[in-house]
């Protein structure tokens, strides 16, 4: 089975490994890890962003592997454009069986659904999609 996941750079990634960790994969499953980075249009700035996102991504990489020790393949890669294009076209390219993203719905026009990035990505995904509901820590302390 390949699993590609979607992870943005905020602290709520860790909230979507964690849902990856805790469950049981055959030894043949291959997971692909991504994040995209939107273009500011900056070089110096989408230069910077790129670097950070690469920190950010090889760290949940190694935690993932460490993790995930009977998993034989995972991979990662940083992708620059439009964050709900690009997945599904990864996932096209890499014939994905399952997409794994996380909807923290921070745009704050539609509370009561999932985000616009994974939205777009259930829409025009060429497999499953499976979108991990993230909560702000601030939301439970209020609830």
């Amino acid at each position: 089975m390949k699993i590609l996941i979607a992870l943005d750079s905020s602290s709520y990634a860790c909230e979507i490994l964690k849902n990856i960790t805790q469950r049981s994969w055959s030894e043949d499953t291959q997971f692909r890890v991504i994040t995209v980075v939107r273009p500011t249009g900056n070089y110096e700035t989408d230069l910077e962003l790129g670097h950070q996102a690469k920190t950010i991504l090889d760290d949940r990489v190694a935690r993932l592997k460490e993790r995930l020790k009977g998993v034989q393949e995972i991979d990662s890669e940083i992708f620059t454009g439009d964050a709900r294009a690009t997945i599904v076209q990864e996932a096209r390219r890499w014939k994905a069986d399952l997409i794994v993203l996380g909807s923290h719905g921070d745009t704050g026009v539609r509370p009561e659904t999932i985000g616009s990035v994974a939205s777009g990505v259930v829409h025009d995904a060429p497999c499953s999609v499976e979108v991990v509901k993230l909560v702000n820590v601030e939301q439970l302390q209020t609830a």
